[in-house]
């Protein structure tokens, strides 16, 4: 049945019944010290940063940065799952970062597709600018900067095995 043709009421319900359980996983998820908010994707793109290059978690809130590397870089972090081949940009709110760090995974499998590090020199040169900040398409994000995924995917795995 296309989607047009479900009763919004049976829409609505099964929308609600899914929030309920992304609730519940981001609970779970921060009971087991992988997140902190109920941005669960986020979160789990910080903790993946914070494995792969030590530091400080910034607090949830924090609008430009996410992460002061072991090394003092200020590390904005933006993670995405999308449906395969799914082009969609990473939205930022500024510039005031050293490095961005994009990562996508793969709706249907959760598979880590790929993690990019772009110094903010290179993300200056690259980005669109949108009335709500900085634009990265995800195009561009695939191919520049400098290709982490596998040092990405291994904190992933390592993740995993706490979980």
């Amino acid at each position: 049945m296309p989607l047009s043709d479900e009763p919004l009421a049976d829409l609505m319900a099964r929308r609600a019944a899914l929030l309920a359980e992304l609730g519940t996983v981001a609970v779970e998820l921060k009971r087991r010290g992988l997140g902190r908010s109920k941005q669960v994707l986020g979160e789990l793109g910080e903790r993946l940063a914070l494995e792969v290059y030590g530091g400080t978690l910034e607090t949830p809130n924090a609008r430009a940065i996410d992460l002061v590397d072991a090394g003092g870089r200020r590390i904005q972090v933006k993670a995405r799952e999308l449906p395969g081949g799914a082009r969609r940009p990473f939205q930022f709110e500024s510039m005031d970062f050293d490095v961005a760090v994009c990562i996508r995974f793969d709706r249907a499998t959760f598979n880590l597709d790929w993690a990019r590090e772009i110094t903010v020199d290179e993300f200056v040169e690259i980005h669109a600018a949108h009335k709500a900040g900085p634009r990265l398409s995800s195009v561009r994000a695939a191919q520049a900067g400098a290709d982490v995924t596998e040092r990405f995917r291994a904190a992933w795995v390592a993740l995993e095995a706490l979980a």
